[in-house]
């Protein structure tokens, strides 16, 4: 059976080596911080999988969300507002948005102050006017 609903996309939430890994972290960790990263802190795992994800990548660093939502409202903004370093006001940047991406996509666009264009879903020709 193959299932498409769940986030086990990959199919390993039931491998064994995964669920060795993940005795001996609650061995060491205990179950939870209690709270998300932002409160609680990080532990020494979010720091591990962090390097290790930028290692995988060959990147300076990585940073790993929590969330879709927190990667898209994060993301876009951080970018967005990042653009001052070329002395680019937020507002002057527009971006451009299917009509049907998710809401965490255009709560991170309104968030980042830059001006917001939406064009009808996979309709090339409204997305070319809007460009």
């Amino acid at each position: 059976m193959l299932l498409f609903c769940s986030n086990d996309y990959l199919g390993l939430a039931n491998h064994p080596a995964i669920k060795e890994k993940a005795k001996a972290a609650i061995d060491k960790y205990g179950v939870s911080t209690c709270a998300s990263r932002l409160i609680a802190g990080n532990t020494e795992l979010h720091n591990e999988l962090e390097k290790a994800i930028a290692l995988f990548l060959q990147r300076e660093d990585a940073i790993v969300f929590s969330t879709g939502y927190m990667t898209n409202t994060g993301t876009i903004s951080a970018i967005v507002k990042g653009i001052n370093i070329f002395n680019i006001i937020p507002q002057r940047t527009i971006i451009i948005s299917d009509e049907l991406n998710h809401a965490s996509i255009f709560d991170g666009c309104k968030e980042s102050g830059a001006k917001l264009k939406v064009y009808a879903h996979e309709n090339m020709k409204v997305l070319e006017e809007k460009s």
